[in-house]
């Protein structure tokens, strides 16, 4: 913590902003609209026979799109625009960058839907060119201040800054990439997302720019929090050029059209990388001691956490298994629907570990407590539910496959919509007051296995 939070009563400083509020609360929004709801419509409507015709790529992209840098995104922007400070042990320049941000996120996430899904006027080509214009400067200024914020301070750099930096990284390549994207679309005058650089935008934003932040922020707190033996840092560094090598090969290989074995390479590269660093965090680990608590955390965050790396090594082996496959037919999965592989990572790993970091994570940062646990166990066992079922619906071919990813689009929309509800109690003042009244005595500690 720097020496200002000690002073967080000073409605001047940074850390007192907690600008992480409208980030949080515009992607629950946008998970809610554009995102999750959009993407399980969608099934019902391919479920119930009805023909969408053009509208079944164009809102399939667009959701995409809302996912990955709306839902996720704004999150993970809102998070560490907020965290990356504390590590450097430092302050960040606020409130206009953040602001700044936010309005142009949520201006290139919904001009982007709506110049794909809107085509009743002639007005798709401004939507799309002020969508990238828009997403280019809100990832340009916050990389910008976050990677300027990384060299502030005088304490030695670590490697979770190195994932920060990585991720940072790739969000300026996410932004070249949609500009790209918006160039071809209007260059042709469609509403379709060409295939192949879709594929490069999916892997850069969801893998290097997002992925990439959860990795540095799970090192640099996940072995405090599970009370776990320390990271052991040389292996996680090994992981680092493993994932984002491989990352840079996938794109590579998608861009100039390499063979489909520089393709296998690549994805073989970055799931070494992610059992590497899964080996690395000693996540399954025994903890060194029963970890302790002030009464109310929420305890089974960890289930969380363990279920997400889980996850994200299976969308690691699922992706390997399919170019395995593509390379010799007999050996890959009997079917790819429903694009199992990005639900996987997406669903999985990024949305289960955006949920259960921030049940520790945000209590923290709002000094309150966190509400409704019963819920959060429920939201558990329905997400990991919503994967197992894409999992299963996308790689084996039986007659209600459609049925069943239904049924995981309203798992993932219904989970969103009660973590939603215990955020929207978590930031209600009441909460903050039941925390102080609570520290107002002296709450002994209590030890859970």
């Amino acid at each position: 913590m720097s020496s200002s939070d000690r002073h967080s009563h000073n409605p001047g400083l940074w850390s007192s902003q907690r600008t992480y509020r409208p980030f949080i609360i515009s992607s629950l929004c946008v998970a809610l609209t554009l995102g999750f709801t959009t993407g399980a419509a969608i099934i019902f409507f391919r479920l119930l026979d009805i023909d969408l015709g053009t509208a079944w790529p164009t809102h399939t992209q667009s959701h995409g799109m809302a996912q990955i840098l709306g839902w996720a995104g704004l999150f993970v922007m809102g998070l560490g625009f907020h965290i990356v400070p504390r590590i450097r042990n430092s302050s960040i320049k606020f409130p206009w960058p953040q602001r700044c941000v936010l309005t142009f996120m949520i201006v290139a996430i919904i001009s982007r839907f709506l110049g794909q899904t809107v085509t009743s006027f002639s007005i798709n080509n401004p939507l799309l060119a002020v969508s990238a214009i828009s997403l280019a400067l809100g990832l340009g200024i916050f990389s910008l201040f976050v990677g300027a914020t990384l060299l502030k301070g005088r304490a030695r750099h670590r490697l979770p800054e190195l994932w920060i930096a990585a991720s940072t990284g790739w969000a300026i390549v996410v932004a070249g990439l949609d500009l790209m994207i918006a160039y071809r679309m209007i260059d042709s005058n469609s509403v379709i997302v060409p295939s192949a650089i879709g594929k490069l935008f999916i892997e850069a934003a969801l893998i290097g720019f997002i992925s990439n932040f959860i990795f540095g922020i799970s090192l640099q707190v996940v072995p405090s929090f599970l009370n776990l033996p320390p990271a052991r840092l040389r292996l996680n560094g090994v992981s680092l050029v493993c994932i984002n090598t491989g990352i840079g090969i996938i794109i590579l290989t998608l861009a100039k059209d390499f063979s489909n074995w520089w393709l296998f390479a690549g994805v073989v590269f970055k799931t070494v990388g992610f059992l590497i660093y899964i080996l690395s965090l000693r996540l399954y680990s025994r903890k060194m001691s029963p970890g302790k608590y002030i009464v109310n955390v929420y305890r089974r965050f960890e289930w969380y956490l363990q279920s997400a790396y889980f996850w994200l090594l299976i969308g690691g082996m699922l992706q390997v298994w399919k170019l395995i496959g593509d390379l010799h037919s007999p050996i890959g999965p009997p079917t790819s629907l429903g694009a199992p592989t990005i639900h996987v990572v997406g669903l999985g790993f990024i949305t289960i570990m955006i949920i259960g970091m921030s049940t520790r994570m945000l209590p923290m940062f709002e000094a309150a407590l966190l509400p409704l646990h019963g819920l959060l166990d429920v939201i558990l066992i329905l997400i990991n539910l919503s994967v197992a079922s894409r999992l299963i619906a996308g790689i084996i071919r039986f007659d209600l496959a459609w049925t069943v990813l239904a049924l995981s689009g309203s798992f993932g929309t219904l989970s969103i919509t009660l973590f939603g509800l215990v955020v929207w109690k978590l930031l209600r003042r009441s909460s903050r007051q039941e925390y102080i009244e609570l520290t107002r005595y002296k709450v002994k500690l209590k030890t859970f296995e």
